[in-house]
């Protein structure tokens, strides 16, 4: 009956397409209004498409006063038509969340509370459905954290199976921003095990027994979903939705990390599109712009954008190299969030402040809107924009300006180790150590390659040579110090296992870990006592937020920093060689894994590789395996003469090579950006750039 008074699909498409025909406003809505009675109407004689369909066509990109005041009228017609049962249920729980993403682009408080009272009308109809997750969506927007926890830990018990699985998983999410780490890897677990057919939720749990050193599952998981990842790429499959940064701490097929990659990428464009499609260019539109800038002053201008120019890693390893760039670079920094806990830009940090002193322009833009960071990031007319912030800083980087084009050349730089996909990046920069030509497909960017490692070091101006190059870092009456400050979710079991076996190989040793989070502690040590190692062997150290404190405790105490594989040290790398700590680091097949071992080779996996390398230490210090690994380390643990030996290179290396010195890490990253800035001048696209 509803088909033939509609006229099937097309009516209601065509009704939508009004506002393609010229159509004002008012016309506009009054088409949306006709169309929705119709769809409802249909609704309540048990004919649901007509409604799906209207409810796709807003998403795709209704005009919001238009779609806001459909759903208004949809609000009016449903309460009049007394909805009930499936039919209710399905309408108010679509329109609830069509005005859910109303409220994402307006942030209107009012449709804050409409589209929670939407979602509730709907749990009340059928609570065996997943309204709940939106009702605890808008408790949470609203400040209320613990009363979200609160209604989706009493909403699930009366949950579908499918249902109670997302449940479960957003309490989990709930509690890792609350930092409650046990608790939200019992929480993902617990969903994982409802739907195991739910990969990213398998990587979260997976993810979260890592952060706390839980590996009595984590190898397993580790095979299980490499093998589903493969599965799924083999078939050419949409993918699952793993997060990028995810997969760096994974095992999985080097295809499956870029295509991770591509697919957030395209997701970020999509919602960047939505709501900010008329500021979009193209880089050939900004050209004219920075073209003038170098014509007129002979000089390249390029722009920083970041979340972490304050006390963070970002600013303790850049402001050296700002201050030895290039004086024909003129550096203008986008700082995206606030310095201080107080808002307050008076009261900086030592790090802002020396950011702010190596910049030629430094903008505070952490309440600047997208469009109007895009106008300023335009009108400084940059030759080149670096991205450093990649796909960290979740929830507060601005990728949006990057999807927009903010420069006519936009280059990722170091913070995430990684390809952001298509659409974000022109370029990363890199180095022939930390991406070999075998890694180059795992990137959708083309790749920046410098002279030396890319990795910045500020150390040298931050710390004095901590000791003369003949003074040993250990002497023969203590025990041999092993020791690793990394992460725990850096760490699998295979690498652990070999560090506890070389505590059982090297009589005098001990193992040295951090202790972040404190729940690590328990489960490290029960692995320790399952493989038969005395646990008084095993000592840990806290978290320090201070630099200079890390750095000194690494002076202090350790004689062997042990990389970990898949994704390595990377600022502590730097830490430790500055120190005068040999790090020992392993490239190529580092895993005991019989799917795929080459799985774990990544960019992100080299750092340690890139500086060893730089500093001339890649026979003595970087293993191809983790047997030469346990061979290696075991050696420099036993034979006085040979950690004498390489200590004391390591000691020159740090003064003599490019390795850590900012000077050369500023002249290498210089000469890059011009010579990336004459490329597009030429108007010519190399497919990678190596700079001699």
């Amino acid at each position: 009956m509803l088909r033939s008074l509609v006229g099937s699909e097309m009516c209601i498409r065509d009704s939508i397409n009004a506002e393609y025909g010229g159509k004002d406003g008012m016309v506009m809505q009054q088409h949306l209004t006709l169309a929705l009675s119709l769809a409802v109407y249909g609704a309540s004689l048990g004919d649901l498409l007509p409604l799906n369909q209207l409810c796709s066509l807003l998403k795709s990109g209704c005009p919001e006063p238009q779609a806001l005041a459909v759903l208004w009228a949809a609000c009016d017609m449903c309460q009049s038509m007394e909805c009930t049962g499936e039919t209710g249920f399905w309408l108010w729980h679509n329109l609830a969340l069509e005005s859910e993403r109303q409220y994402a682009s307006s942030k209107q408080p009012r449709l804050l509370e409409l589209t929670r009272a939407m979602f509730d009308t709907a749990h009340r109809m059928d609570p065996s459905q997943g309204a709940a997750l939106g009702v605890a969506r808008c408790i949470g927007e609203g400040g209320d954290t613990k009363g979200a926890f609160d209604f989706l830990r009493d909403a699930q018990a009366l949950a579908k199976k499918e249902h109670r699985g997302e449940m479960l998983h957003q309490m989990g999410t709930m509690m890792h921003d609350a930092r409650q780490w046990s608790e939200c890897k019992q929480l993902w677990e617990s969903a994982s095990e409802l739907r195991p057919d739910k990969l990213a939720w398998a990587a979260s749990a997976t993810f979260m027994r890592a952060y706390i050193g839980d590996h009595s599952k984590v190898s397993l998981d580790h095979a299980i979903m490499s093998t589903e990842l493969r599965k799924w790429n083999a078939l050419g499959k949409e993918l699952p939705p793993l997060h990028p940064w995810m997969t760096l701490h994974l095992a999985a097929p080097p295809q499956v990390r870029r295509l991770m990659a591509d697919g957030l990428a395209a997701a970020l464009r999509v919602n960047t599109m939505r709501s900010y499609i008329e500021l979009e260019k193209q880089p050939f539109q900004l050209m004219p712009h920075a073209k003038t800038v170098w014509a007129e002053t002979g000089r390249l201008r390029v722009g920083m954008l970041s979340a972490d120019f304050k006390d963070k890693a970002t600013a303790l390893l850049m402001f050296a190299i700002l201050k030895y760039m290039d004086p024909d670079i003129e550096i203008y920094i986008y700082a995206t969030t606030v310095d201080s806990e107080d808002g307050d830009p008076a009261h900086l940090s030592d790090w802002r402040r020396q950011i702010r002193e190596g910049a030629t322009v430094f903008r505070e833009v952490h309440r600047t809107s997208i469009p109007e960071l895009l106008e300023q990031i335009r009108a400084d007319r940059l030759a080149i924009l670096m991205d450093l912030d990649g796909f960290s800083n979740e929830g507060i980087r601005k990728s949006e300006v990057l999807q927009l084009r903010a420069a006519p050349l936009q280059v990722g730089y170091f913070v995430y180790i990684g390809s952001c996909g298509r659409g974000m990046n022109d370029f990363v920069i890199s180095d022939l150590v930390a991406t070999p030509p075998h890694l180059l497909p795992q990137f959708s960017e083309r790749l920046l390659l410098l002279p030396t490692s890319f990795f910045p070091s500020s150390h040298p101006e931050l710390y004095p040579l901590p000791h003369s190059t003949t003074e040993l870092r250990r002497s023969t009456d203590r025990r041999f110090v092993f020791a690793s400050f990394s992460k725990h979710v850096k760490l699998r079991r295979d690498m652990y296992l070999v560090w506890l076996s070389l505590l059982k190989e090297v009589s005098n040793s001990r193992l040295w870990l951090l202790e972040f989070p404190a729940e690590s502690k328990p489960h490290l040590l029960a692995t320790a006592k399952a493989e038969g190692v005395d646990l008084d062997r095993i000592s840990f150290a806290g978290f320090v937020d201070s630099a200079q404190q890390n750095f000194e405790r690494l002076q202090q105490g350790a004689d062997l920093i042990l990389d970990s594989s898949v994704y390595g040290a990377h600022t502590g790398a730097v830490d430790a060689l500055w120190a005068g700590v040999p790090l020992l680091s392993c490239v190529g097949v580092c895993i005991s894994a019989p799917w795929a071992p080459e799985d774990a080779d990544q960019m992100a996996a080299r750092i340690g590789a890139s500086l060893l390398t730089a500093a001339g230490l890649q026979d003595e210090l970087i293993a191809k395996d983790l047997v030469q690994y346990k061979a290696m380390a075991a050696e420099l643990a036993t034979n006085a003469t040979r950690y004498r030996l390489v200590h004391a290179k390591l000691g020159r290396a740090r003064v003599e090579t490019g390795a850590l010195q900012p000077r050369q890490k500023a002249e290498g990253l210089s000469k890059g950006l011009k010579q990336l800035w004459r490329h597009a001048l030429a108007g010519s696209a190399p497919k990678h750039v190596v700079v001699q």
